[in-house]
């Protein structure tokens, strides 16, 4: 599938499986447990689908003008995966492999979190405008 926009060429295609991905831990120590209280928040409250994938720093996959584009986003929420989750392991392409990301989230603070709790804070702060995005029909663009 490609993708024309105003100089740009988007074709999604699938990481090849000999690719060499990073493997350094992320910027934020306190980004996994947010991630896992935002994740299961969803999944407690029933907002997320069978089919849903709401990876955390994963390689989420576009080809750019020829060149294979990877970011890994903090948190991801995907409505509907059309493959076996099996074949989205390593990393995911939208459209080839399902729909396209509808949340896309980075995770800054200028606070220490450390004696802090991840799942109290993404509960408090998250829960009420993540629940009200998801039940919006039109996704295609969310911004914080």
């Amino acid at each position: 599938m490609t993708t024309l926009t105003e100089g740009y060429q988007i074709t999604w295609e699938k990481l090849p499986d000999d690719y060499k991905l990073p493997d350094d831990p992320g910027d934020n120590l306190n980004q996994p447990a947010l991630a896992a209280a935002l994740t299961e928040s969803l999944q407690l409250t029933g907002k997320i689908s069978v089919n849903a994938l709401t990876p955390t720093n994963y390689g989420i996959c576009a080809t750019l003008n020829g060149r294979m584009v990877i970011k890994a986003p903090d948190w991801t929420y995907i409505p509907n995966i059309r493959v076996e989750r099996e074949e989205v392991k390593r990393s995911y392409t939208p459209q080839l492999q399902g729909e396209m990301p509808v949340i896309v989230m980075e995770f800054v603070s200028d606070i220490p979190l450390l004696s802090l709790s991840g799942r109290a804070i993404a509960r408090s702060l998250m829960r009420q405008s993540i629940q009200a995005i998801l039940l919006e029909k039109n996704r295609s663009c969310i911004c914080y």
